[in-house]
Formats: C-alpha cells, structure tokens, sequence
C-alpha cells in the first residue's frame, strides 16, 4: 500500500510580517526563510513522514532550486524514481507573507506547467495497484489532473484530490474522484453553500456526492474538520493551540489522514490523527520543515489525555 502524490513541487520564499505593506510601501520583515515547498511536495512529505511508502510524480527544473527541492524530497526518503527533470525550466516559487500566524501566498508555476503525460501514465499503469492511493491538487495543468484520474480509475485505485487552488470545472470531473478535500472557501466555490452549518456541510456534500464522490471531508479552520458520505458525518473539532503559520497545515491534513486511513481503514481515527497533524504544524514556520512525524503526533494525542490506537 503506497500513496503516489501527483502535484507541484516549489520553492517557498517566507516573509514574516507585523503588517502588510502599502502600495507603494517598503516595509521590513520580523523574518525571513526559504524553504522547499509546493502542494504536491508538502503532501507527500507528510504521507511519508506518518510512515506510508510515497511515491512523488511532476516535473522539476535543471535549475539550482529545483535541484535543493528533489534532494529535500529524497532526505525525507520520498521516492523520487518518476520525477521528470526537465531543461530550461526554472522551479516553481511561492511567495508567502505570514501576518499575525495567516499567510497569503503568491505562486509561479515554472516546470509545474510541463507534465510529462507518457511518463506519468506508465507509472499508473505499470507500478500502481488497487490497493494504492492517487493523490493530486490543482497547481499543476487540471487536462493532466483529469486524465490521470481517469486512467487510476480503470485500475479501481483510489483518488484523491485537494481542490486548491480552486477552480471552476465541469461537473463530470468529479465522477473519478473518490475523497475530495477542500477547505471552507473552496467549498464554498464549488458548491455555492458556503460551510456555515451542519445542515449546510451535508446540504453542499451530498451535491457533490450525487456526481460521483465517495467521501467529501472540508477542513474548517480552528472550527475543525467534517467527513461526509452518502450515509455518515464525522465531526471532528480542532486542538486549542498557538498559530504561527498555516502554511502547509492543509497539505500536512490530508497526508497524515491518508497514511492512517491506509493504516487502519477507519475514517474517525484518520480524521483525528490529521486534526492533531496540522496542529502540530501550525505551532512551527515552513512548510515541510514544519510537518511532524509519526511519534510526534501519537505524543501529542496523548499528551492531549487522548488516545488513538
């Protein structure tokens, strides 16, 4: 059982600011930091560091950046065997500034927006099983996303996707998608109910389910996180904890949701363990750097007079 993250891979460029600047304004930063990042990086660093074998698909550039981020993949021991490495391309960059623990974020594709398709279709065809997962966002081309999806589809695997950053698509896309993951504006996007209750969490989500869904789970802050199916709602509420910066916290979410649920085949565990994942991560600047391992969120559970196995 392994999960397969198809999806970019960045450099992050972090400022740490009191405020935002004003137009036409130089401000200073509180702080500074660069660091590996991208969606489909971040997540499959934290399936991995949750202790799941992960494989990582995508391109990067020949540039020094693109270079740093393939061996940050390989030290957290993410496979890296299908990455496509392409020529006169530069890597992906985020350009995040964090104000008072929120961040906005800034992105340039660069290789993200070259997927090699013949590659990435050997790798479903040829490496993955039913039993593996297929994990991928939207910051790579969404023709690619959806033709993978398709094909993961003919091998019953199962497929996941972020829906970030959103963005509006047919309605038939969703029906070779098995967990859709989305946040509280995201949501919102693609259903037109924005999550503000029970009732209209269960309301947007069986829209979604009705084109083909299995599971529909929407992270929702400091107000926790729901999973939702045709006959079930898992609420799970978020640990009380200091925010530093979000970055990563969703990415962070829906790895470690993954590996548990590849783990124990139990919704209700994955989502708490996931809970306590991204609050974990919230505590700490970066992206990566920031994800915790395994050990640390089983002591954080406990710590928190809870249990989990």
């Amino acid at each position: 059982m392994s999960v397969y993250v198809l999806g970019s891979i960045n450099m992050d460029i972090v400022f740490e600011c009191s405020r935002l600047p004003n137009k036409g304004e130089t401000l200073k930063a509180k702080n500074f930091m660069m660091t590996s990042g991208g969606k489909g990086a971040n997540q499959a660093v934290a399936c991995k560091k949750s202790g799941i074998d992960t494989y990582m698909l995508g391109s990067i550039g020949s540039d020094p950046l693109s270079k740093k981020n393939k061996q940050n993949l390989i030290d957290y021991c993410v496979n890296c065997s299908y990455l496509e490495e392409l020529e006169k391309e530069t890597s992906g960059i985020a350009g995040i500034i964090i104000e008072n623990g929120d961040n906005r974020i800034i992105t340039y594709s660069g290789a993200n927006k070259s997927q090699n398709v013949d590659k990435i279709f050997n790798c479903i065809k040829n490496n993955m099983t039913a039993e593996d997962i297929l994990l991928m966002q939207l910051e790579i081309p969404l023709d690619v996303v959806e033709l993978a999806l398709i094909e993961a589809k003919k091998k019953n695997i199962t497929t996941v996707l972020n829906a970030a950053p959103v963005i509006d698509v047919p309605k038939s896309f969703y029906s070779n998608i098995d967990i859709l993951v989305v946040n509280e504006t995201e949501f919102a996007q693609i259903t037109k109910i924005r999550p503000t209750s029970d009732v209209l969490i269960k309301e947007g989500s069986k829209k979604l389910i009705d084109l083909g869904l299995e599971k529909v789970i929407v992270t929702l802050g400091e107000n926790g996180s729901v999973l939702v199916t045709l006959n079930s709602y898992l609420y799970v509420p978020a640990y009380k904890v200091k925010v530093l910066d979000t970055t990563a916290a969703g990415d962070t979410f829906i790895g470690a949701f993954l590996a548990s649920f590849l783990q124990y085949k139990d919704d209700q565990k994955a989502l708490k363990y996931a809970t306590a994942a991204s609050a974990l991560t919230v505590q700490t600047l970066g992206a990566q750097i920031s994800i915790p391992t395994r050990e640390q969120i089983d002591k954080f559970i406990k710590e928190n007079g809870e249990t989990y196995e």
